[in-house]
């Protein structure tokens, strides 16, 4: 059975000649059909460049293969032959090397069991070539899987829109990410220094109001000082002022005791004239309240008579008083003249504004 798996769609380099290992191509039974019934031979080291020339044309080439591809297979088929000491004509290697670089490049499907029938049923060369032909030239539909690739492309096409949208919402929101970033970045440096402003000035004000409390507290400590030095002159002037005034005190009671002080003399005599005064001025003002009309009198007159004008101790032109005033004055002074003798100064007031109330006028 011919291997189509043994040759890749790739371009490997092979060893050629006698280099080659033993079993890498097994020869299927076409091969050796075919090489018994040629009478031509050819010798173990075939041309590799007039085997291509013979089997291919510039028109029926397949396209995807190179010539190094073609020599390494002819070199390959060449040294099974000559492994298994098969004699094979130029005709017959330019043949296989057709039939296998046509398998290996329109390899049919592996689900066709028609083509596998046939081409294991093949005993020569030209039917594994037939077979070969037939599988690769079979007309499939394809027009499902042409539906479902045209379906998966268009499912495709979608969610690579889908993706590129999803693509531009991701780099948009990592923009507004990184914006955002920044701006509370900027914020956040702005609080900083903020706050470094504010506990610098709240360490400033701390520092004042310690200073102050320093201040406040050596003032206190002044104040208390200077209290207590007020309040112990304070005790030694009590305590003087008590001590002078006790002793006065006692000099008085002693003198007083003794009796031969001229101040203790004088004073019965102080006080009797002191009573005799305030008498005299009681009844003054009695007789005024009842005789004169003290709104009409002023207040000049009023201590003029209660303080006693018969003395002719007061001289009346240096008072501002009008001529009513003067005119009751004068009288008075008059009536204790012409008396010779003493009046109680209440009768002479009680006389004065009896004359003073006839023409009519209330002073």
């Amino acid at each position: 059975m011919l291997m189509l798996s043994s040759y890749p769609t790739t371009t490997p380099r092979h060893p050629r000649g006698d280099a080659a290992v033993p079993g890498r191509f097994d020869a299927p039974p076409v091969l050796a059909a075919g090489v018994l019934g040629s009478p031509e031979a050819l010798p173990a080291a075939p041309v590799a460049s007039s085997v291509i020339s013979h089997a291919f044309t510039t028109q029926s080439a397949l396209p995807g293969v190179s010539e190094e591809v073609l020599r390494d297979i002819v070199d390959e088929v060449a040294t099974a032959a000559s492994d298994r000491n098969l004699a094979m004509s130029a005709t017959q290697l330019a043949s296989v090397t057709k039939v296998l670089v046509r398998a290996m490049v329109q390899r049919p499907r592996s689900s066709d069991q028609g083509f596998w029938d046939q081409f294991n049923r093949a005993q020569t060369v030209e039917e594994v070539g037939s077979a070969i032909t037939a599988g690769t030239e079979q007309v499939f539909d394809t027009s499902g899987d042409v539906g479902k690739l045209r379906a998966r492309l268009d499912s495709a096409y979608a969610g690579r829109q889908a993706l590129e949208v999803q693509l531009l919402t991701q780099t948009g929101l990592r923009e507004n990410a990184e914006l955002f970033a920044r701006q509370a970045t900027a914020e956040i440096e702005e609080l900083k220094a903020e706050l470094k402003r504010a506990k610098d000035s709240n360490a400033a004000r701390l520092r004042r109001c310690m200073d102050a409390q320093v201040s406040l507290d050596a003032s206190t400590k002044t104040t208390e000082k200077l209290r207590q030095f007020i309040k112990s002159i304070q005790e030694s002037t009590f305590r003087s002022r008590s001590r002078s005034t006790t002793s006065k005190l006692h000099r008085l009671l002693s003198d007083l005791i003794q009796g031969d002080s001229s101040d203790v003399q004088r004073l019965p005599s102080k006080a009797a004239v002191q009573r005799d005064r305030t008498h005299r001025l009681t009844r003054v003002n009695g007789i005024l309240r009842q005789q004169v009309d003290l709104r009409a009198t002023d207040a000049d007159t009023l201590v003029l008579t209660t303080e006693g004008i018969a003395s002719g101790d007061i001289n009346l032109e240096l008072l501002d008083l009008d001529q009513s005033t003067r005119d009751t004055l004068a009288q008075l002074q008059q009536l204790d003249a012409a008396a010779g003798v003493s009046t109680p100064l209440e009768v002479n007031i009680a006389k004065a504004m009896h004359h003073a109330k006839k023409p009519g006028k209330r002073r």
